[in-house]
């Protein structure tokens, strides 16, 4: 098995490399691969101990991600980079035709229980499921380098037919055009082998808050999740004294939860008193406080975001919003 985590592009993620020193510390048996394709990623983290694989952009890709139908200036090329790091996982799988592959988004807190023996009984390559419409690629396996490939050709197949799609609306159109190729991770089918669930996005966005650049810098944690098919404000949550968490629905016994998916990408909860931080989360969780919080370094972030898709413009709109609200 090999973790493979990928960045492309030059916007910073500083919860990066503190994820990356927990995974080396947790699994010091498990290969881990970073896919960048900035130089600066790797001069930043060449002193830790993993590997690196730098992706440049396929010619035969090219025309397809150039017309694709976002905006581009939104975080730094945000959705293309999300859709093309599906193209990096091929291109790196191809050339290490041996490996076994979990791809973890940066921002994926795994346990240290997390059920690594168990997927070698896997044989399918499987993600997890949001809703009716959407997937999600905050955690992929694939059992050999042929799926991975596969996966990749049919995106690029499905994007060359529809520019609109995002990495989430593809992972879904080809489940539902391949049904018996692909199988969710958080299905009931995979709860019972695995021992435990994978949490796509909503016990993490509910537990530790929603990424504060989506609500003007402020973490906000206990919000509804309308357009997910789970409902985690149902859920309690437990932490072992190993850290291991347990989820418990009313009416079922508590079962694994074997990640979180850390939306707020607040740095704390991946350094080495990461267990501390997910217990007072836990505890918190019980009283359903604090529901928000302000970070300036992500105000600061998000106005340079709107400066580099307005320009000047964007001050002029800051200061006639307070204004109107006087």
């Amino acid at each position: 098995m090999h973790f493979v985590i990928i960045h492309l592009g030059t916007a910073k993620a500083r919860h990066l490399r503190p994820n990356l020193q927990r995974l080396s510390y947790l699994f010091p048996e498990i290969p881990i691969t970073l896919i960048y394709s900035d130089l600066t990623f790797f001069r930043d983290y060449e002193d830790l101990p993993i590997n690196f694989y730098k992706y440049s952009e396929q010619n035969d890709k090219s025309h397809i991600l150039n017309n694709l139908n976002h905006n581009s200036k939104f975080r730094h090329n945000f959705w293309r980079y999300s859709i093309e790091r599906l193209f990096a996982l091929a291109d790196w799988h191809s050339l290490h035709t041996d490996a076994r592959v979990l791809h973890l988004e940066s921002d994926i807190l795994i346990m240290p229980n997390f059920p690594i023996e168990k997927f070698a009984s896997v044989q399918t390559i499987s993600w997890c499921s949001f809703n009716e419409s959407h997937d999600v690629a905050s955690i992929v396996f694939s059992p050999s380098h042929f799926e991975t490939v596969w996966m990749s050709k049919e995106i690029e197949s499905l994007l060359s037919e529809d520019s609109t799609l995002t990495d989430m609306t593809a992972l879904r159109t080809l489940k539902l055009k391949y049904p018996e190729k692909i199988d969710y991770l958080n299905a009931q089918s995979a709860i019972k082998i695995f021992g435990g669930i994978f949490d796509a996005a909503p016990f993490g966005m509910w537990l530790c808050g929603r990424d504060p650049r989506n609500h003007k810098g402020v973490t906000r944690r206990f919000l509804a999740l309308p357009e997910s098919d789970l409902d985690p404000s149902l859920a309690k949550f437990s932490l072992s004294r190993e850290g291991n968490l347990e989820i418990e629905f009313p009416g079922n016994p508590a079962t694994n939860l074997f990640n979180l998916h850390i939306h707020s990408k607040q740095i704390a909860i991946f350094k080495k008193n990461w267990q501390l931080v997910v217990a007072l989360y836990v505890l918190t969780s019980r009283i359903k406080f604090p529901k928000f919080w302000f970070s300036p370094s992500s105000f600061i972030q998000l106005l340079s975001d709107a400066f580099g898709r307005h320009g000047l413009r964007i001050f002029w709109v800051l200061f006639r919003n307070m204004i109107e609200r006087r």
